[in-house]
């Protein structure tokens, strides 16, 4: 393993780019760039600048120790959005690019990074690609803020859509995973674009909560939803085609979570007598949750945010049904 550290106060590189430059042409190794939180990091990544050759080697990108919001102390009551105060932020604003942009072959985790993007999507990963995307907090203000091809991983992630014809998280080509996942829109009235929508492929969605969206799922140019997907909830009518029969719908986006009116004083946490907590279907993919607490085992929060003090809190609930059944 050869780790780096990305950051604007002695570091091995400055800029992502910067260290994307620095890989060596074929990779003989993992890597791992521990991004600080020195500033607001100004700039993206594009990673058709310079291509690498990957192999079997995988290139981790993640704040260093203690420089996340998933490390803050406050981290279980600071609102959950973006924020570069709770930790390593990145934040760009050309209209047409990608933030990080990963469409030429590669083998790439972006793992608790905050992303904002004014004008484009924050993420597009290209078919050739095999990512993860977790645990990060993702903001956009035009089309989707992520952009999945090549059977990317996208798994307890915020996405915050701001723009009202944008939609929230786009599974193109391959066989992607979109798994308990928040997907949002902030702002006036209901965007007119779709949550998650699968494109050109086949998407797996479990667990996934996605409101303030008039579609909130929805397959197109050939695309679809696997048999095993499942589990999601939405305030739209309809859960969309070719889903399970778990899914919750028309619920009250603003009875689930803490604040979603405004944007930049949105709150993600589950609030008190949501609908999420305990609706969903566990996997170890999605425990810890997105700030590492503690998935309950058995029925799971739909979203990115298991409710507060994670799975033990719910024990009292299941012992109780458990002594039910039983009698």
């Amino acid at each position: 393993m050869i780790t780096n550290s990305v950051g604007a106060t002695g570091r091995d590189y400055a800029t992502l780019q910067a260290a994307w430059a620095a890989l060596p042409a074929t990779l003989t190794d993992d890597h791992t760039w521990e991004l600080y939180n020195d500033a607001e990091f100004t700039a993206g990544l594009d990673n058709s600048a310079a291509s690498k050759a990957f192999g079997a080697f995988t290139l981790t990108i993640k704040p260093a120790s203690g420089q996340g919001f998933r490390d803050h102390a406050s981290k279980l009551t600071n609102a959950l959005r973006y924020n570069q105060s709770n930790g390593v932020a990145v934040a760009d604003t050309p209209f047409n690019t990608p933030l990080i942009n990963l469409t030429t072959a590669c083998r790439v985790v972006i793992d608790g990074l905050q992303l904002k993007h004014t004008g484009y999507r924050a993420i597009e990963t290209g078919g050739s690609t095999t990512v993860t995307v977790k645990n990060c907090v993702v903001q956009s203000g035009s089309t989707d803020p992520v952009a999945a091809n090549g059977g990317a991983s996208i798994i307890n992630n915020v996405f915050i859509a701001t723009n009202s014809g944008g939609g929230g998280l786009s599974i193109e080509v391959g066989s992607g995973i979109a798994r308990n996942n928040t997907v949002v829109y902030i702002g006036s009235g209901t965007s007119s674009g779709v949550g998650v929508s699968a494109n050109w492929g086949a998407c797996t969605a479990i667990g996934n909560a996605v409101f303030g969206f008039t579609t909130a799922f929805n397959s197109a140019n050939g695309g679809s939803y696997s048999g095993s997907s499942d589990y999601n909830a939405t305030d739209a009518a309809s859960i969309g085609t070719g889903q399970g029969t778990h899914n919750a719908t028309s619920l009250t986006f603003a009875n689930q979570f803490e604040a979603v009116g405004t944007l930049g004083s949105e709150n993600l946490h589950l609030k008190a007598g949501n609908s999420l907590g305990s609706a969903g279907v566990y996997d170890a993919s999605m425990d810890p949750d997105i700030l590492g607490v503690s998935r309950n085992g058995s029925t799971p929060a739909i979203g990115a945010r298991e409710p507060a003090g994670g799975g033990p809190s719910n024990a009292p609930r299941m012992y109780y049904m458990n002594r039910q059944r039983r009698r």
